[in-house]
């Protein structure tokens, strides 16, 4: 073996902030994260995934399940309160 092998590491301060994004979003288009690319910093980006018992992935869905059709719900309602005001501010110019 030639030369000294051995690495001489120097004391460093590094800063490291990690970010987790936790669940996904309904759809996304490609490109969506580009802007890290301009931030001025390196970084590293990595997957994880966390796979679930068939018990516990079946009560996580319905739940996401149920959450959904009470987002529904809630929007309906708003939608037929704005539907409301809409007719009786139109009915009251008339």
């Amino acid at each position: 073996m030639q030369g000294n092998s051995q690495r001489h590491w120097l004391p460093v301060a590094v800063l490291v902030r990690p970010i987790a994004v936790i669940g996904y979003p309904h759809s996304a288009e490609p490109g969506v994260l580009d802007f890290l690319n301009h931030l001025g910093f390196a970084y590293r980006w990595s997957n994880r995934v966390i796979p679930l018992g068939q018990a516990v992935a079946e009560k996580e869905i319905k739940k996401r399940q149920l959450n959904l059709v009470q987002e529904a719900e809630v929007t309906r309602a708003l939608g037929a309160r704005d539907s409301d005001q809409q007719q009786a501010a139109q009915s009251g110019r008339s």
